[in-house]
Order: structure tokens, then sequence, then C-alpha cells
């Protein structure tokens, strides 16, 4: 039998111990090497693992896979990739270059329930709309906001409404975008195949936060309104962003990997120049 992929987590706080570790413990398919946090020695933890799985900050991430996709690790990447464009586009090329198998983890594209779904609606074809909502009340209660307080809901939440989007509608060519006074902000994409609508906010009240998806066409209308349903089992899903990861080895590619983590950055940065110019950015 071929030897298990090393894999190590780099990062140790409340999400890691949530999702990572335990998703990477329960995985049969790589040998855990052990989790790390970051005041720990990151080269020499390089040195015993064959992929690296990162939970960190994304402006310590992007610095740190970074020199882990160069030494020919392979990487599971949080989202977003990067805070700027140039860093994003720059780990998806190195990662191509180097040859190394990546992913990146947004969450709700390994539930098996929505995977499902979207696989069905992709085969399906015929939808010209679609709408992604994401509401959440986590400042209220979050005691260090950190990035998620800089950057705001669009930042956090707009990766995991994008990706939810673009198998469906496809690449995004159009973005238009607004933010009110409470934060809440809404996405207009041009797709290739019509019009998604975005729309995130960590700031809401206590008890109003949830998750809703939308897509119609040709074929009627179809929604997912309990996207969130699932999020208990983040170490299933992570689990499973892993095996995706270990596929990677015989068939090279995957509609997460981090050239959709730059694609995701690309719409992320067009929608704050949207913000400050109102106007509508070309992609």
């Amino acid at each position: 039998m071929p030897t298990p992929l090393r894999f190590g987590v780099f990062g140790t706080g409340q999400w890691s111990n949530h999702s990572h570790i335990p998703g990477a413990k329960a995985n049969e398919h790589v040998e855990f090497a052990g989790a790390i946090g970051r005041h720990d020695d990151f080269d020499e933890f390089l040195s015993r693992v064959d992929a690296v799985g990162f939970a960190v900050p994304p402006e310590v991430q992007s610095a740190l896979a970074l020199r882990a996709i160069r030494t020919g690790k392979h990487v599971l990447m949080e989202k977003p990739i990067a805070l700027d464009v140039a860093d994003a586009e720059l780990l998806a090329a190195t990662a191509r270059e180097a040859g190394v198998a990546s992913i990146v983890f947004y969450t709700k594209r390994f539930l098996p329930t929505v995977s499902a779904w979207l696989d069905s609606l992709t085969a399906t074809g015929g939808w010209s709309y679609g709408r992604v909502e994401m509401i959440s009340p986590w400042l209220a209660s979050a005691a260090s906001p950190g990035w998620r307080g800089e950057r705001g809901g669009l930042w956090d939440l707009g990766p995991h409404a994008y990706s939810l989007l673009q198998p469906v509608l496809g690449p995004a060519r159009r973005v238009s975008a607004s933010r009110d006074a409470n934060g809440l902000v809404v996405v207009t994409l041009g797709h290739d195949r019509g019009t998604g609508v975005i729309t995130v906010t960590l700031g809401a009240a206590e008890g109003s936060g949830g998750d809703h998806t939308l897509f119609t066409g040709a074929h009627g209308r179809q929604q997912n309104p309990a996207l969130d349903a699932e999020t208990g089992r983040a170490d299933a899903a992570y689990s499973r962003a892993i095996d995706a990861l270990v596929a990677q080895l015989d068939e090279p590619g995957h509609p997460c990997d981090l050239q959709f983590g730059a694609e995701t950055v690309r719409v992320l940065d067009a929608a704050e120049r949207s913000i400050a110019s109102g106007r509508t950015i070309d992609l």
C-alpha cells in the first residue's frame, strides 16, 4: 500500500479545534502529523509533513502558504486565501508551477447535501439568476473581531457565497456593490450565464442570522433555505476537503483549488473598488 500523506495543521485556535484537527485525525487517507501554533518553528514543521492545512488569519496564511508551496508541500487553505489580489495570484501561480495539490476550504462546498444540490443544478443547467444571503450576528458576540471586524462580511462570508453561485452561473465578469452604515454589503454580479446577488453581514442583531440560496431560470425555482443546517459537521466537511486534496495526487485540479481561490479574491477586491467608486467594475 502507498504511504499515507503526512498532513499537519498550522493553527490551534477555536476553528481549528472545531474542524481542522478533528477532521484531519478522522481522515483515513492521511497520517495526522500534528498541529502547531503561530509561535512554533514553521520550517521544522514543514520538514515533518507532506501537506499543510492552515487555520490562521489570511494575512498570516498567505505568506506561510507561499513558503510551504515553494518547498513542494500540498496546501489546504482557508478562505480568503489572501487579502490582496497580487498575493492571491502569486499563490495560485506558484502552486501551478510547483505542481502541488491545493484546496481552499469553502466549508459549504464540502457538505454532502449542498454539494449534491449544486451538482444537480449544474447538470440541469438553464439557471439565469442566483441569490445568496448570509446574515450573521457574529460581531455582536465576538470578543476579538480581528481581521473579520476590519474587513466585515464581504471578506468573511462573501467567499462562501460566491462559491455557491459560481458553479451554477459561471465566473463573474462584472461587479457592482454597496455597503450600508451597518456593514451590510450587497453585491450584484454579471456572470457568464446570468446574474448573481450576494447579501452579507456580520453585524446582524442576535437571533436574526441565517443563510439562504435561491436559483431561478428555465426550470423554475430551486432554493436551499437551510444551508446552515450542517454547520455542526464542519469537521466532516474538512475531512472531505482533505479527500479532495489527496485525490489530486492522481488527478490534478479541483473546482475549489487555489486558482478558484484567486478568482474569489479578484471578485472581493472588485466589490471593494465598486463600493469606493460607486461604479461597476469589469473583471
